[in-house]
């Protein structure tokens, strides 16, 4: 509360690459780091009741009442999973693969009407922005043209952001 000069904790040693997204009105979804792992957690976004582990992953956003996020493999490096996230208080359901590749695939972003899904994909600092049909893949684009990373959607799904590999912030319409 800004007037009163109060926080609220809701969580402990986040990972510096954590970004907080939501579930619904009430829930936040959170990273943390534990032992070489980052587990994915969520809670009441006022700090009331217990963390819940979704988990284990990294950088995961949630769109369309799923979760997506990635998962590191010795062999396959980084591999795309989502967690469906029922309404109210019900528990997440368990983690599904939805693509894996022999090359690094991290920052999936569902668009906002749940039919497309755009992931970084190759190695950090030469990686591209790709775009591919969800559920089903039955379309594929690359949306960076020289290397790209963090595509975030618009609110209507007709554009992707993303950050170059010069820092700039792009936009490509879909």
């Amino acid at each position: 509360d800004l007037q009163r000069h109060t926080h609220v904790r809701i969580a402990d040693r986040a990972d510096v690459v954590t970004r907080p997204t939501w579930r619904d009105d009430r829930t936040v979804i959170y990273g943390r780091a534990e032992a070489r792992r980052e587990d994915i957690l969520m809670r009441n976004a006022d700090g009331s009741g217990e963390e819940i582990k979704i988990g284990t992953g990294m950088t995961s956003r949630a769109a369309a009442g799923r979760l997506f996020f990635a998962k590191l493999s010795a062999a396959t490096n980084g591999d795309l999973f989502q967690v469906l996230l029922p309404p109210g208080s019900t528990p997440p359901g368990p983690p599904e693969l939805v693509q894996q590749l022999p090359v690094h695939e991290w920052e999936p972003s569902l668009s906002p009407d749940g039919t497309l899904l755009a992931y970084s994909s190759g190695d950090i600092g030469q990686s591209e922005v790709i775009l591919r049909t969800y559920p089903t893949q039955t379309g594929q684009w690359q949306v960076s043209s020289a290397g790209g990373s963090y595509a975030v959607w618009s609110p209507r799904s007709d554009a992707i952001y993303y950050r170059d590999v010069q820092g700039q912030i792009i936009r490509v319409a879909v």
